[in-house]
């Protein structure tokens, strides 16, 4: 079984100086720091901090597809390494104002486009609880830098799950924030807003931590303001035949977490998890042109060969099956906005009724790298929080016979944070004590 880097899921927060030693120590083997700001960091602890400050003295690592004015932010490409914002994205200038201390930007894979965490830039990342997978994308070395201790947060994006992949596979939470109330600014590569898949959050040892990260910076970057949520009960999204991966009885057991904490278990119509799977396909292979065709020459299936020279191989992949699509199984671009508004209609019904959503991260523990790909319903359940610009959160849920972290997903609308939040910790205290995993 593999071992836990976190011993304690819920322990405190490291130290500037615990977290330079986990780096010194680890991150030769688990890459997942793609830019060693250690020696500043140490320098910026040595100095008096105010102590008032939310954050103060905490360290973080920096998902690298953040603006950084003093140093590269490349979104793991190769073809990006020396790119220098003129200024530091929103997210940035509010962490230095909250007293965070950061320690290093964390690896990410080419363009933050796959669920690997492989970069032609900086290689690739490695998981703490086994070294031969991987720890997911795009916010992978993300996940591997807190689950080993390297930071006490980081600051991730989610596109379609790239945040709560990685936080299911590395044992962690992970919160994705609505762009509704916290707009995405300042990242590479742009992802066009009128999509409404692009989301924000940090992850951290805990659903705690992820809380105590929100509120320090919610004065700086959450420009809605916080509207009441009545929860009247949960609906637990099941696995189907498409998505039931390892862990086929995720629905039995989610609901009798549920039931320990006395959550009325609701009924509503919701989209299974295949059909959210191929109205989320859809939309990115009828938008691919706008998501990479900046970064491909002359932006056309004939340019593709070309255009991807670069690019790391599953990036090339990814690029390359959308434009087809586009021109094949989801060339009707009436139909896909169809299927889209569909899952967003039956969801929103849901969250009128004063319900959220639970259902598992995903049913599959890490891949094995290289594989990740192959397995279709990877992400399933968590591009229902990218379709419906939601708030998201992902957080250790028992493990999988193999001893690998497995996650659930509690899914509400913007206005239900503090919700989703308070039944996240409730649910994952719930389960270190109980000791879910795989029979």
């Amino acid at each position: 079984m593999p071992a836990d880097p976190t011993d304690v899921r819920l322990s405190e927060w490291p130290t500037v100086w615990q977290a330079v030693e986990q780096i010194r120590a680890r991150n030769g083997a688990l890459n997942a720091l793609s830019l060693d700001l250690t020696k500043r960091a140490l320098l910026v602890a040595a100095a008096p901090q105010p102590s008032d400050l939310p954050l103060s003295g905490v360290p973080y690592s920096l998902k690298d597809v953040w603006d950084t004015r003093e140093a590269p932010t490349t979104a793991g490409c190769h073809r990006y390494r020396s790119r220098r914002p003129e200024v530091d994205a929103p997210v940035v200038r509010a962490l230095r104002r909250s007293g965070a201390v950061c320690v290093g930007k964390s690896n990410v894979p080419d363009l933050a486009a796959t669920p690997e965490c492989d970069s032609s830039a900086f290689g690739r990342s490695k998981n703490p609880f086994d070294e031969s997978r991987t720890p997911g994308g795009s916010s992978g070395g993300a996940a591997a830098a807190v689950a080993s201790g390297m930071a006490a947060f980081d600051w991730g994006s989610d596109f379609g799950g790239s945040i709560r992949l990685p936080a299911a596979f590395c044992g962690v939470a992970g919160l994705r924030l609505s762009s509704k109330a916290w707009p995405v600014s300042g990242h590479f590569p742009f992802v066009p807003r009128d999509l409404g898949l692009q989301g924000q959050g940090p992850l951290s040892r805990s659903v705690r931590g992820v809380r105590t990260v929100r509120d320090a910076l919610a004065p700086y970057l959450r420009t809605a303001p916080a509207a009441p949520f009545e929860l009247r009960g949960v609906v637990v999204l099941g696995v189907d035949a498409f998505s039931a991966g390892q862990w086929p009885y995720a629905e039995k057991e989610i609901r009798a977490a549920l039931s320990e904490h006395h959550v009325r278990p609701a009924s509503a119509d919701l989209p299974a998890p295949r059909v959210i799977h191929h109205a989320f396909a859809a939309l990115l292979a009828n938008h691919w042109l706008r998501l990479f065709g900046p970064h491909v020459f002359g932006g056309n299936i004939g340019a593709l060969t070309c255009g991807t020279r670069g690019l790391h191989a599953q990036t090339r992949r990814i690029i390359a099956e959308l434009s087809l699509a586009d021109l094949s199984v989801y060339r009707d671009r009436r139909r896909t906005a169809q299927a889209v508004a569909e899952v967003r209609h039956l969801c929103a019904a849901a969250f009128a009724q004063g319900y959220l959503i639970a259902s598992p991260t995903t049913t599959y523990p890490a891949p094995e790298f290289d594989s990740a790909h192959a397995l279709r319903s990877l992400g399933a359940f968590v591009k229902l929080g990218n379709l419906l610009d939601a708030t998201a959160l992902a957080f250790p849920f028992g493990s999988f016979a193999s001893g690998m972290p497995r996650s659930l997903q509690l899914i509400g609308p913007a206005e239900a944070e503090d919700c989703v939040l308070s039944l996240g910790e409730k649910l994952e205290q719930a389960s270190v004590r109980r000791g879910f995993h795989d029979r």
